[in-house]
C-alpha cells in the first residue's frame, strides 16, 4: 500500500467512524431517555449494580473502568448496561464523578 492509498483508507475509516458516532447520538436522541431514567430502571432489575457495580456503586469513573464495565456487559448479555456505559463515554471524568456521587438512581 502506498502513501496515497494509506491516506484514502484513513480518510474512509475516519468518515465511517464519524457516521457511526452520529448514528449513536441520533439513536439516543430518538430514544428520548436520560441517563437518570436508564439507571433508575437498571436498579429495578439489578439492585446491587449488576454489571456496572464498580461504576455506579463504587464511584470508579475512569476510562479503564468504563472499558471493564463495557466488556462485563457484553459477557453478561446486558444491553441496558451497555447503553448506560455509552452515555458515560460521552461525559468527561468530572461529569461522571458528579453523576455517580449524586446517586439519584439508588
Amino acid at each position: 500500500m502506498n502513501l496515497k492509498e494509506s491516506r484514502y483508507t484513513l480518510a474512509k475509516h475516519s468518515t465511517l467512524v464519524e457516521r457511526v458516532d452520529k448514528l449513536e447520538a441520533e439513536k439516543k436522541k430518538m430514544l428520548n431517555i436520560t441517563l437518570d431514567d436508564l439507571c433508575l430502571r437498571y436498579y429495578q432489575y439489578h439492585p446491587t449494580g449488576g454489571s456496572l457495580h464498580v461504576l455506579l456503586d463504587d464511584n470508579n469513573v475512569s476510562n479503564a473502568i468504563l472499558a471493564f464495565c463495557e466488556n462485563n456487559c457484553i459477557e453478561n448479555s446486558d444491553p441496558c448496561g451497555q447503553l448506560i456505559v455509552d452515555f458515560f463515554w460521552d461525559m468527561d471524568e468530572r461529569e461522571r464523578t458528579d453523576f455517580v456521587e449524586k446517586g439519584l438512581y439508588k
